[in-house]
């Protein structure tokens, strides 16, 4: 279990992780009850992609609140 805060707006998150295929997905719950997805993909030594998803009310459909990609930076 990974626990994830945020202190700029106090919110906070516990979330399970698992390997899938060549990916990494955590999900988590929020305070509000909220499910959520983080998905780590396109791994590579020196980059991968992070998408965060929010399961809609329906139960059914993940909303992508978040996406970015990145890069080692080398010195």
């Amino acid at each position: 279990m990974t626990e994830w805060t945020n202190p700029v707006v106090g919110h906070r998150e516990d979330q399970v992780g698992h390997q899938s295929g060549k990916d990494i997905v955590q999900l988590g719950t929020r305070a509000d009850g909220t499910q959520t997805r983080w998905s780590f993909t396109e791994i590579t030594p020196d980059s991968f992609q992070w998408r965060g998803e929010a399961l809609q009310p329906d139960g059914t459909a993940w909303k992508l609140e978040g996406e970015f990609r990145a890069t080692r930076r080398t010195r």
